[in-house]
């Protein structure tokens, strides 16, 4: 252990054990398309990436603990660019998205070479999906985190899937009455 490496917390280490390896994706859908220098910039002035967890490595010292050690982020190698079609259902957004992070939920772990968060575009589809390794906190400092960061990506008119046929009806989204 180096001198500034952060300790897991105890729920930390429990989702980094094989059994509870977890990885928390969300698909966002957009109104336009967004490209890899508009992502670049929303994130260099986000909140997020000021976030000590999330610009650190998770290391492993010579007893087998976990640490968080701060090292310099290059956003670029946590930003997938998709310009193409993903799947077979091109026509859909919705479904062509959910299919993706389906596919990416049991075939891509996050590299561990790298702060243990990635942001995929899909340009085709008009959405992005925020991937998560569960070690870098719970569902709800997690979550406060991506409100606060909606509030910078609402320049795009991002919408969680679903607002949009709440908007086409004039519904009121259930997260504004709360």
């Amino acid at each position: 252990m180096i001198r500034n490496d952060e300790p897991l917390t105890p729920a930390g280490r429990l989702f980094m054990q094989p059994a509870t390896h977890q990885i928390i994706n969300c698909a966002l859908g957009l109104e336009r398309s967004i490209g890899i220098d508009e992502a670049r910039t929303v994130l260099s002035d986000s909140l997020m990436i000021k976030h000590p967890r999330f610009c650190s490595l998770l290391v492993i010292d010579d007893h087998g603990r976990h640490y968080w050690r701060k090292t310099e982020l290059d956003i670029d190698r946590h930003i997938i660019m998709h310009s193409d079609p993903v799947g077979e259902l091109v026509n859909d957004d919705q479904a062509a998205t959910n299919d993706y992070v389906a596919d990416l939920a049991v075939s891509s772990p996050l590299s561990t070479d790298k702060p243990l968060w990635e942001v995929h575009l899909l340009s085709a589809h008009k959405s992005l999906v925020l991937r998560f390794h569960h070690a870098l906190g719970d569902g709800i400092s997690l979550i406060s985190v991506q409100l606060k960061k909606k509030l910078c990506l609402s320049k795009f008119n991002m919408m969680v899937f679903g607002e949009a046929q709440r908007k086409a009806k004039h519904e009121e989204p259930s997260w504004s009455r709360l």
